[in-house]
């Protein structure tokens, strides 16, 4: 210890840390060791390291078998270190440099220079460093497996191998299997070897197979298919498909062992060369596991390489001859199996497996199937001239002699990828009109005229050229002009597409280059976004039911029911687009998309059957090529390399690997929770740096209050607290509770000093008044930027969606808006939480503020707002998604929602989980989805809107909606207002305070007294809630004991102050102190009435209108007597000199 040292515990150290000691250094070292250690006794189970004495006097008597000779060998090189006194060994280090080597691409010249340096610079003089790649690959050749080379003919007729591997000759087409020298015509050698004209490389399955399972690593997710199978009837993986559960239906005794092997094959080629226009392709084929769990089966670390079919050209139909090892294999493993050592459980057993089905594009289909999924029935042909299509029909496959091929329900999969990029080029490139790509052309029109169809298309001739009339699917060039201005403008999140906008060609009105997944992004999200403005209905329409098909088909996790539904409703789409587009737009990719929701149906999830890992998989073997002359033996040799460095780097956890390199929007994943409460354990990983300042009273009241409500372990104590009397106000009550929780939890906590109830009193004492801020965040698979920082950049991660209560239709409001600000508060003890800061746009006003249209898609105003005194949300609560330009409605935003990538269902929860899952969802829905927007949001609203006079509202009023209604509606809401603001507020619903004051003797002329209109006007559960009205309550009954004669309105002004006669304090509007002493005979009258049948009330009415109509009578004959009266009286009163009047 350092005398006078300064502990910096604010900075996170600990009074009484001591220096790291050099033991825990040498344990360290000893850790790399033991990675080492674990390969060689997982590789080689047989032999038990630890007890074997490797001295040279205890080399066993007999002569050891190969495998023992190859273990002893590598337990040589284990156990001699780098130098003298070195703690490293020589293998390990080796291991750890080829490591770096290949997780960094290095070349191997690049190694070279590396191994000279440091043999000659950093080491000893006396280590055993090799000198060259070379020697090092030797070195640990025996800890990676091999490869087997198979001639084969140059026309692809047959391979040179089992019975054959002697022949020197075609048995077909009687070609020579060596390479002649053109001008000689003798056999050219190397070496003094013969050189084969093509030689295919194959990679045994068998050994592969078994290293999964003797590789503790791997040897349990081999059987995550069998102890996690859906039982909600959704399917996540292959093993919730039909196909998988009929083969085990099928097939029950190799069910009945979960270690057995489900594969998939897939093969394309790909030109080695780069852009080189040399007609060149290498033709892999891969094989999948599907034992393994959803996020790692499709990993290229898990691929396995079967063979590498040379070129120079795709093999067509020839790729048969190329897989008869594999088949010959695959049947082996099929019907006798091989022995195979499982680590997780120590324990040999006969590991079979089975071929599941192929994924290629549409060409390699034709060529591993028997023919195309189309007609060949020429009377269901219509033919016209300018067609170019035959049959298909010119092979049998060779898997129909796999013993189980026939009984699969799906043996080819359709390539999703493929059919979505063809479709997306067709559709920009006609309703652009892209020379080239268009399928609007004269040879199209000239199909129309030769069909007879479509009049109004047919080509016009002028002269000697034609012109063709503009058709409803071409956008017009305006229209061309803001659907390309749309994409180029178009910011989209982080890692949810490449730049779109680098495609796009403005002044030509053009969009070229596009790779497949930016086809993919197109079709299912920005097409229909572009469109919503343009084309006509028909067309447009159709090709949205065309994305939101493909929307619903690509989903990770698929429902049979919506898989049904888009299988019923893709025929009608496809009648649609055949309607709209020529039939030349038809070619038979545009016809595939049929067959797709029915293989979902069959299959499962259509990313365990897609290309696009594929496709990056042979880009990464491209990168192997380090011999241009001999490609593909160069990519044999860097694939077996890279097959043992993979196989390594599941065990190397003290440095980086592939296995353990974090995914670039990694949030950290969730804190191990150590007993205490699971908001501090959530996920999040802090970008940008942050600064920390103070926040006001208020925001922090705010924050705090809301974090409160969102903690599941403070729930019961809120239920607790609503049963205590207090201010009725949502504010007065939320600092009411603050209080009295904090009260609360120190009062449990000397009784309970459990973890749980430590992070309870933590909360309890509220978070630091200084908080941290920062520009980004990632969490749940999203990267979140503040809107301030996300201006300046190409990309849009500020756009943020919650899902908040629910609407009078039982369905879940989404409420949208800005990132603003991210916060990180921090509690005593350490515990933080992060809060992000948002603009919620106006979800409630349905015509100003948000809008759905007919295609379901959201659009929102961005210039209102929610007035809240609620911004903040847990950052764990909020997805992401983007706004793009509205063209349907001008500066409106449409919002756009996705999926972050590598997000997976957690599907490692068992049944006996499932009721408590089911309740815990249950309780956050019922509790704060109506919180995540919180609970008095809609309160919060209205008492925070500004107030209008009546006048400048109506101003406003929607379209549709009467006048009269709408008035209503505002006093309504204005009443609403103000009753919230009662410190003693009654609690009749809509039933008037005259008619209970009637029920309770009125209309009899005996009203309650003053106690009684009390209670039962303010009552809740039989019982007052609010002080302030047990208070009233009390002195009302104190008074009516010391004076029982008191009239009511003489308690209420005993109580309340004089009152006047129009209105009485404290009962809402209209009650006078007439209506407390009971009803008059009209008010009697008037509630009975309101309490009889319709039918009364119709004769009722019947009855008073007479009795109108009588009163009229009589007051008219009132009206003839009082000027006949007046008549007299001016007759007998009249002044003698005055005339008479006319009338008299």
């Amino acid at each position: 210890m350092i005398q006078n040292y300064t502990f910096w515990y604010h900075h996170g150290e600990r009074i009484g840390e001591t220096e790291e000691s050099d033991d825990e250094n040498e344990i360290g070292e000893d850790d790399e060791e033991d990675e080492i250690h674990e390969i060689l006794t997982d590789l080689h189970p047989a032999f038990n390291i630890e007890n074997m004495n490797t001295g040279g006097d205890d080399i066993p008597e007999e002569e050891p078998n190969p495998e023992a000779k190859r273990f002893y060998s590598l337990l040589k090189e284990y156990d001699q270190p780098l130098y003298k006194g070195s703690k490293l060994s020589k293998l390990s280090t080796l291991v750890k440099l080829l490591h770096i080597k290949s997780i960094g691409r290095w070349s191997n010249d690049s190694f070279n220079m590396l191994l000279k340096m440091l043999k000659n610079d950093l080491l000893p003089d006396e280590s055993n460093l090799p000198d060259s790649y070379y020697e090092a690959r030797k070195l640990i050749r025996s800890l990676g497996l091999s490869y087997d080379k198979i001639d084969a003919c140059k026309n692809d007729c047959m391979l040179y191998w089992k019975n054959d591997k002697l022949v020197d000759s075609c048995k077909i087409c009687g070609a020579s299997r060596w390479k002649e020298d053109k001008n000689s015509g003798e056999t050219r050698l190397r070496k003094g070897k013969k050189i084969p004209h093509k030689i295919l490389r194959y990679f045994p399955l068998k050994t592969r197979l078994q290293r999964l399972f003797m590789c503790s690593k791997t040897s349990s997710l081999m059987k995550w298919h069998h102890e996690n199978k859906a039982s909600d009837g959704i399917m996540r993986h292959p093993v919730d498909s039909k196909a998988w559960k009929k083969f085990d239906e099928l097939h029950q005794s190799f069910a009945m062992e979960p270690r057995n092997v489900r594969l998939g094959l897939a093969s394309d080629g790909f030109q080695p060369f780069g852009c080189s226009r040399t007609p060149y392709s290498i033709w892999p084929v891969v094989l999948i596991p599907y034992n393994l769990p959803p996020w790692l089966c499709m990993k290229q670390e898990n691929f396995i390489l079967s063979m590498l079919i040379p070129g120079s050209g795709s093999p067509g139909d020839a790729i048969d001859v190329y897989l008869q090892p594999l088949i010959d294999e695959l049947n082996e493993l099929w019907k006798t199996g091989v022995v195979t050592f499982d680590a997780s459980i120590k324990q040999n057993f006969t590991l079979h497996a089975t071929l599941l089905w192929t994924i290629n594009d549409f060409p390699a289909y034709a060529n591993l199937s028997d023919g195309l999924p189309l007609t060949n029935d020429p009377k269901k042909k219509i033919k016209v001239s300018h067609e170019k299509r035959g049959d298909n029909w010119n092979k049998k496959s060779i898997f129909v002699y796999l013993p189980y091929w026939k009984t699969l329900l799906l043996r080819h999969n359709l390539d999703v990828m493929h059919i979505e990029k063809n479709i997306c080029d067709n559709i920009l490139g006609t309703i652009l009109n892209i020379k080239g790509k268009t399928k609007d052309t004269l040879s199209s029109r000239l199909d129309l005229q030769e069909m007879n169809i479509r009049k109004e298309l047919h080509p016009k001739e002028n002269g000697d050229k034609y012109e063709l009339p503009t058709a409803c699917f071409t956008l017009s060039p305006e229209e061309k002009h803001k659907f390309l201005n749309f994409l180029k403008d178009l910011r989209v999140p982080n890692g949810f597409s490449s730049n779109i906008s680098h495609c796009i060609n403005m002044k030509d009105h053009k969009i070229s280059g596009l790779k497949s997944h930016d086809c993919h992004v197109l079709v299912q999200h920005l097409i229909p976004l572009a469109i919503r403005s343009m084309l006509c209905t028909e067309v447009r329409e159709t090709i949205i039911e065309l994305s939101l098909f493909f929307n619903i088909l690509g989903a990770k996790c698929l429902k049979l029911e919506e898989l049904e539904q888009i299988e019923e409703q893709i025929p009608e789409t496809q009648c649609k687009l055949e309607k709209v587009f020529l039939p030349a737009f038809f070619d038979v990719m545009e016809h595939l998309p049929i067959h797709l929701a029915n293989e979902a149906m069959i299959a499962g999830p259509i990313q365990y059957r897609s290309m696009y890992p594929i496709e990056r998989w042979l880009y990464f073997l491209k990168l192997f090529i380090r011999n241009r002359s001999c490609v593909e033996g160069s990519i044999a040799e860097g694939h077996i390399a890279n097959e043992f460095m993979t196989l390594c780097s599941r065990y190397l956890h003290t440095m980086e690997t592939k296995f353990n390199r974090l995914e670039r929007n990694y949030d950290g994943g969730a804190i191990e929770s150590d007993g205490g409460l699971m908001i501090f354990c959530q996920p999040g990983k802090a970008l940008k740096g942050g600064k920390t300042h103070r926040l006001d009273l208020k925001e922090m009241e705010q924050a705090y209050i809301y974090i409160l409500k969102n903690c599941d372990e403070v729930q019961p104590f809120l239920e607790e607290f609503s049963q205590v009397p207090g201010d009725s106000s949502q504010k007065n009550s939320d600092r009411q509770f603050i209080s009295w929780f904090k009260e609360k939890i120190a009062g449990l906590y000397e009784h309970d000093n459990s973890k749980k109830m430590e992070d309870l009193l933590t909360l309890s004492r509220g978070p630091m008044k200084y908080v941290t801020s920062f520009k980004g965040y990632i969490i749940n698979g999203y990267r979140f930027h503040v809107q301030d920082y996300d201006n300046g950049l190409r990309t849009q991660n500020c756009g943020i969606v919650v899902a908040g209560e629910t609407d009078e239709e039982d369905r879940i409001i989404d409420y949208y808006g800005e990132l603003t600000e991210i916060l990180e508060l921090q509690f005593i003890g350490g515990r933080r939480l992060v809060l992000f800061r948002c603009m919620w746009y106006d979800v409630y006003d349905k015509e100003r503020g948000v809008k759905m249209d007919e295609y379901d898609f959201v659009s929102v105003n961005p210039q209102r707002f929610l007035k809240t005194d609620e911004p903040f949300v847990l950052a764990n609560q909020a997805s992401q998604v983007f706004y793009a330009r509205d063209h349907s409605n001008k500066g409106w935003n449409v919002v756009r929602k996705f999926m972050p990538r590598d997000s997976f269902d957690d599907m490692q929860k068992n049944d006996n989980d499932s009721e408590d899952l089911h309740d815990s969802i249950e309780r956050k829905r019922k509790r704060t989805h109506t919180a995540i927007i919180p609970s008095t949001w809609r309160g919060s609203l209205h008492m925070n809107a500004k107030s209008k006079p009546l006048k400048e509202v109506l101003k406003d009023v929607p379209q549709g909606v009467d006048k009269s209604d709408w008035e209503w509606l505002e006093t309504s809401t204005r009443n609403a207002r103000n009753r919230s603001k009662l410190s003693m507020p009654h609690r009749t619903g809509s039933k008037p305070i005259r008619e209970i004051i009637y029920e309770l003797g009125g209309k009899h002329g005996n009203p309650p007294d003053m106690a009684t209109i009390f209670f039962e006007t303010r009552k809740k559960d039989n019982k007052l809630l609010e002080p302030e009205t047990n208070k009233k309550y009390d002195e009302i009954q104190e008074l009516l004991q010391v004076e029982p004669s008191l009239t009511n309105i003489e308690v209420v002004e005993r109580c309340f102050g004089p009152q006047s006669k129009s209105h009485v304090i404290g009962f809402g509007g209209g009650i006078t102190s007439r209506d407390l002493k009971g009803g008059s005979a009209a008010k009697t009258a008037l509630l009975e009435e309101l309490n009889t049948s319709p039918k009364e009330k119709a004769a009722l009415l019947e009855e008073l209108n007479a009795t109108r109509k009588e009163n009229e009578s009589i007051k008219r004959r009132l009206d003839n007597i009082e000027k006949k009266c007046e008549m007299f009286d001016s007759a007998i009163f009249r002044d003698p000199s005055s005339p008479p009047s006319s009338s008299e």
